[in-house]
């Protein structure tokens, strides 16, 4: 986690770079942002709520195996989820 001096420090350096070249700073931006985690939190809330579904489902078809792997499915989704949120807030 970065101060507040360092974050200020580091938009200065931004700005700096961006006015300098905003080509190469455009082409950052959007690799930043394409590697940082920002996926699309309604498209996580709804694949989280598919393999919970599926999951009880495939508990009630008796089918306990297929079951923990979608159980782990739902898990990973709702931490990619939640991960998501908490990088949207630290911005």
């Amino acid at each position: 986690m970065l101060s507040d001096h360092e974050r200020k420090s580091l938009r200065a350096v931004e700005d700096l770079l961006i006015a300098d070249d905003p080509v190469f700073a455009a082409s950052f931006r959007r690799a930043q942002q394409r590697l940082s985690g920002t996926e699309n939190i309604r498209l996580l809330t709804i694949a989280t709520c598919v393999s919970v579904g599926a999951t009880l489902v495939l508990l009630l078809l008796s089918l306990p195996v297929l079951a923990l792997i979608t159980s782990g499915a739902s898990m990973y989704f709702s931490w990619r989820r939640a991960d998501a949120i908490f990088a949207r807030q630290d911005r």
